[in-house]
């Protein structure tokens, strides 16, 4: 019998045949490809080596050459078909490449200190330098929470078998976990100690950056937290289909052997599902960083202190007491600190509202000319603001008379929803 061919399996088979010269093209040159989408951006160098492949890839139509630019150009699919097939080996090196850039940033930071110590004209070329670490730095923190949201709210949600997302959910932690181990050098003062006295570096490093990061640890800890939510919703669920595939068995086996009758004995063999019921774990994640729970954390403390104080000394007699010496330290040379002027200057700030006849409103920008203004090289008016705001959140329970906050601030034209800060007025509270 002759086959008769349609037009429509004709077709079809013109665009097999299309399709498979295209993906010959991309496996014979993968390795290529792979390397100028992930280094330059799918851009391959005009080079006699890689002018074979070039000749190819035009053929196919999966790339193009761009004036005044000396390469090929590969086409956008490519480069996103490159980029989605090796995001998980990347994510994979993502953190050893952060803690590359971060060790990076803190040798640029010695170098500028150095030179600046010198008053040279490398002051600028490693502010520069200083500048695009931190670039690069936000970039892959950028990069790494976009991949942990993907992958939370869509690649795990695909996945079917519940053993293979178990152990996606939980190599998905394990990976948040060592880049909270880098996140955690990053601390205010680890960047406080790397600014010093300079208020270039202090806006680059606590105010630019550190914005970076306090958006891409919020991030991480959101995409931590729904992952452990998945996890312990998934490991239920396995319990159960544990426990329907069990009742399914049973019933199989009713329906093969109708005359089955349990007996008593079985239930000496403990089987798993009869035993569902067990202690129940519940955890937290405190938000240790944020000054607005430093009462509620000391609260705890105190009070797991005190009972851990009691356990003690319940569990000791007298017979185990043994004698205590105190060390005499009266002639001991005391350690004397010194403290900011910054910190010397809130302190008299809220003991001015704080005091008996004191101010009964105080603002904070005309304090700073009084204060701090033979200081504003080093101590900006954004920094007094700061450190006004945070000390008062801070002690805001513990003034007496009560203190309220003021924020005198104007609308940014053209933006809507921002607003510039003119001044901070601490006040009693009526």
């Amino acid at each position: 019998m002759n086959n008769v061919h349609t037009p429509a399996s004709n077709e079809s088979l013109s665009y097999t045949a299309e399709a498979k010269k295209t993906t010959n093209v991309l496996i014979k040159h993968i390795e290529l490809i792979t390397r100028a989408c992930i280094e330059q951006g799918g851009l391959i160098a005009h080079q006699s080596e890689n002018q074979k492949a070039i000749d190819d890839l035009k053929k196919v139509r999966l790339g193009f050459y761009i004036d005044d630019i000396d390469g090929f150009q590969l086409s956008g699919s490519v480069v996103r078909y490159v980029n989605h097939i090796t995001q998980t080996s990347r994510l994979r090196a993502s953190s050893k490449t952060l803690s590359g850039l971060i060790e990076e940033l803190e040798s640029s930071i010695d170098f500028y200190h150095l030179a600046k110590s010198h008053d040279g004209h490398d002051v600028i070329h490693y502010e520069n330098e200083l500048q695009e670490s931190i670039i690069n730095i936000i970039a892959e923190l950028n990069s790494i929470t976009l991949h942990f949201s993907y992958q939370v709210y869509n690649t795990l949600n695909i996945i079917e078998d519940l053993d293979i997302r178990i152990k996606e959910n939980e190599k998905s932690l394990n990976t948040i976990s060592q880049l909270n181990q880098i996140f955690s050098r990053l601390t205010v003062n680890q960047l406080s100690e790397w600014a010093r006295q300079s208020s270039f570096l202090q806006s680059l490093l606590l105010k630019v950056m550190k914005s970076a990061i306090d958006n891409g640890i919020k991030e991480l800890i959101n995409s931590g937290h729904q992952l452990r939510q998945n996890l312990a919703k998934l490991q239920q669920d396995k319990q159960h289909q544990k426990l329907n595939h069990l009742i399914d068995g049973f019933y199989q086996h009713y329906l093969k052997y109708p005359a089955f009758k349990p007996d008593i004995s079985l239930l000496s063999h403990d089987t798993s599902c009869f035993n569902q019921a067990g202690v129940l774990t519940l955890t937290s994640f405190p938000d240790l960083e944020n000054p607005l729970n430093d009462e509620f954390i000391g609260e705890i403390a105190t009070t797991l202190s005190h009972k851990l104080i009691q356990i003690g000394s319940t569990d000791q007699t007298e017979e185990n007491k043994a004698p205590h010496f105190v060390d005499d330290v009266t002639h001991s040379e005391a350690i004397t600190i010194e403290q900011s002027i910054l910190y010397s200057a809130v302190i008299q700030y809220f003991e001015a509202l704080i005091i008996e006849n004191g101010y009964t409103a105080l603002s904070a920008v005309n304090a700073w000319d009084y204060l701090l203004k033979d200081n504003s090289e080093d101590i900006s008016i954004e920094d007094w603001l700061l450190n006004v705001i945070s000390y008062f959140y801070m002690h805001k329970e513990q003034f007496n008379p009560p203190l309220s906050i003021i924020v005198k601030e104007d609308d940014v034209k053209n933006y809507s929803g921002n607003h510039i800060v003119r001044d901070i007025v601490i006040a009693h509270t009526t």
